[in-house]
């Protein structure tokens, strides 16, 4: 579990959150208002870089570091708590988003 998730715990009636980035640090589609995931989404509005069309919505995070740039993408239906797509995408290659990336965008941008 992430530590943002960690420390919010769970701050609503309802179903129990479920990090996005369990045991291994890898993203799990079965999230359910995870802190980070969440955390990157509102980072994603700040910069004004969400798209939504219909019900389901889109965002874009740049983030660099010494090794690479790219981009944080991040899709979502309506404004539930399930992130339904976390990926990272650098150059030529996109991967699911991990803890780590994650984590190195909060700090990138002052959330951590």
């Amino acid at each position: 579990m992430c530590m943002a998730c960690e420390k919010r715990g769970k701050t609503w009636n309802g179903d129990d959150p479920k990090c996005g980035f369990p045991n291994d640090g890898a993203f799990d589609i079965g999230n359910w208002n995870c802190a980070t995931l969440n955390i990157l989404r509102g980072i994603a509005e700040e910069l004004g870089q969400i798209q939504c069309m219909e019900d389901t919505s889109i965002a874009i995070i740049p983030i660099s570091d010494d090794d690479r740039a790219g981009w944080i993408v991040l899709s979502w239906y309506k404004s539930r708590g399930r992130t339904s797509t976390a990926r990272f995408i650098f150059d030529d290659t996109d991967i699911p988003l991990t803890l780590e990336i994650a984590q190195a965008a909060l700090i990138k941008y002052k959330k951590a």
